[in-house]
């Protein structure tokens, strides 16, 4: 905590020489330092192992009050449990991690671990993007743009990132793979754990396999989840969304740019991807998407709706400094 200010921070220990993600921090363009859909990095000491053993650097990030996105998904509270997340609010969610993973990749950066682990609530209820200790960085231009040339180094890698369970078919195989589009299936897997509160492929323990994403409609792991007891009905423009993301083609699949235009309701994006549609659709209002909120995590810290627990105001108080990097 900062005496002063009565703020607290979240420290991360490097405790190697180099550090992905502190080579991040060092490089990140302000736009994305202060966006709201990812965390804020304040400051980071270098060099420090002699002083303090832990770790040879320290990364200080803000603190985001209300947890993971999983312990929304997973609680017990007696409101909640064995329902699914109301659409208006898990359609608020995904809003949350597309319009984030944009910006990020409007500046060439990936983030190759998409999962509800890696997603934070802060006090407004948004989700926060947390660990980008696999992101991958690019060029951009002077303009913030990803060049389009050389285009496999724009968004590929040939190697294991992330967690299988989230992980597109093509990111294991040891072969070159578009990030992005890898990213994006991470996206069609959190819409599906949002509704279910289950795994949907047999890495996360669920009952489908990669090889039944076939076909326009993805029959057989459709068929599979509706013959099975433990996993709820899909409603189908829901269905038509997953879809739209889970194409065993990666070149087939939506880039964020395309699914944040879908969420303003773009026509021609929606004409192209019919199945983004269900972007467009309504979200919660504030009061019930704060009420839905409460019920599953009750010591919630917010800032929002009728049902808020206690009022913050968010602040920035560090100052750029000759002994921090942000």
């Amino acid at each position: 905590m900062h005496t002063a200010s009565g703020r607290r921070f979240a420290l991360k220990f490097c405790k190697g020489d180099s550090s992905r993600e502190l080579e991040l921090v060092k490089t990140m363009p302000r736009k994305l330092a202060e966006h709201p859909n990812l965390v804020t990095y304040k400051m980071f000491f270098l060099n420090c192992g002699r002083q303090f053993k832990p770790a040879q650097h320290i990364i200080f990030m803000e603190q985001i009050p209300n947890g993971e996105l999983f312990d929304f998904l997973v609680s017990s509270e007696r409101n909640v449990i064995g329902r699914s997340v109301s659409e208006g609010t898990w359609r608020r969610f995904l809003h949350d991690v597309i319009i984030g993973m944009a910006e990020c990749y409007r500046f060439g950066l990936t983030h190759r671990d998409l999962k509800p682990e890696n997603l934070l609530l802060n006090e407004e209820g948004r989700l926060v993007i947390i660990d980008m200790g696999h992101a991958k960085v690019t060029p951009v231009t002077s303009q913030g743009c990803v060049p389009s040339h050389p285009p496999l180094v724009k968004t590929t890698t040939e190697n294991k990132y992330g967690t299988l369970e989230f992980n597109a078919p093509e990111a294991v195989t040891g072969k070159q793979y578009d990030c992005e589009a890898s990213d994006v299936w991470a996206v069609g897997m959190i819409a599906f754990v949002l509704h279910a509160k289950l795994p949907a492929f047999e890495h996360g323990q669920g009952i489908a396999k990669w090889s039944d994403i076939s076909g326009a409609g993805n029959e057989v792991f459709w068929q599979k989840i509706a013959n099975s007891r433990h996993y709820p009905k899909f409603p189908d423009p829901l269905r038509q969304f997953i879809n739209t993301i889970w194409r065993t083609n990666p070149t087939e699949r939506p880039s964020f740019a395309q699914l944040e235009l879908a969420i303003s309701g773009d026509a021609e994006t929606i004409s192209h991807f019919p199945g983004l549609q269900w972007l467009a659709q309504p979200t919660n209002d504030i009061d019930t998407f704060a009420a839905e909120l409460s019920w599953a995590l009750p010591n919630i810290v917010l800032g929002i709706g009728k049902s808020s627990s206690k009022q913050v105001q968010a602040t920035s108080w560090f100052k750029r400094c000759s002994w921090c990097g942000v």
